[in-house]
This record gives structure tokens, C-alpha cells and sequence, in this order.
């Protein structure tokens, strides 16, 4: 009897691992998994500014817009508190950005956008970088 059992719980061994194989196979090609792309990493990092804002000799009032263009490139906005901005991101990941003119801008609740008096220089980072004293001067509201 013992042996009857133990044959059949061979058999029912055998059977679970048979069907776990046919399972756990595929009929499609392997991945090579050792030749996979990584992931891209950003080609650079931010640059961040923060700092006084000034219009007309005046702290720029709370509630404004302000924000940053490479030629087609638009940096997400920050919204003013009174006199100042804080971390206004510069992140092109572009390489056609690389090396150019930020300007910056001031815009108004219709639209209107006036022009800092500063820009700065975009270059690729291998670390985020910010300048927590970047005063932005526009010579009026919008």
C-alpha cells in the first residue's frame, strides 16, 4: 500500500512540474536582456533661480507671472510673492538650447509681457544648480 502511495505521489509530482514547464514556456524568441538599451538620462539638469524682482525701482507686487525663453523654449512659470520669485526652473533638455541666452519675463493677467533687464547664459549640467540671488529688474509693470 505505502508503495502504491508513494508511486502515485511521483506521478502527481511529475504531473505538477510537467505542467508548470509548459506553463511557464513561450514560443516566442528570447530577450536578450544583457544587450537592452538603459534608460536615457537627462543630457542636463536644471538651473534654478530665486531673488528679488523689481519693477520701476518698486518690489514687483504679489501675483504676478514670471518666466524664463530659450529662443522656442518656455520654462514653467512662478508666480510672484511681494519683491520676489522663487525657484523658476530652467530645464531644456534640447541640446539646440545648449549655450543660449535665458531672458526673462514678467507677464501681466492679459497677457502683456515686459522684458528683464538680466538674462543669463543656458550650459549643460551634470548637477542642478541655482542662484538664490538672481534679481530680475523690468523698467515697468505689464
Amino acid at each position: 500500500m505505502t508503495t502504491l502511495i508513494h508511486t502515485r505521489s511521483v506521478l502527481l509530482l511529475f504531473a505538477v512540474a510537467m505542467a508548470l514547464l509548459v506553463a511557464c514556456s513561450s514560443d516566442d524568441d528570447p530577450v536578450d536582456t544583457a544587450t537592452s538599451t538603459p534608460p536615457a538620462l537627462p543630457p542636463s539638469w536644471p538651473q534654478v533661480y530665486s531673488g528679488p524682482a523689481i519693477a520701476s525701482g518698486v518690489p514687483v507686487p504679489e501675483g504676478f507671472t514670471i518666466l524664463a525663453r530659450i529662443d522656442d523654449y518656455e520654462s514653467p512659470s512662478v508666480v510672484t510673492l511681494p519683491g520676489r520669485y522663487l525657484a523658476l526652473q530652467v530645464v531644456p533638455f534640447e541640446q539646440k538650447w545648449w549655450d543660449k541666452k535665458i531672458r526673462f519675463y514678467i507677464v501681466g493677467s492679459d497677457g502683456t509681457e515686459v522684458e528683464a533687464a538680466e538674462s543669463a547664459q543656458y550650459q549643460q549640467r551634470f548637477q542642478p544648480t541655482s542662484d538664490l540671488q538672481f534679481a530680475l529688474t523690468f523698467p515697468r509693470l505689464p
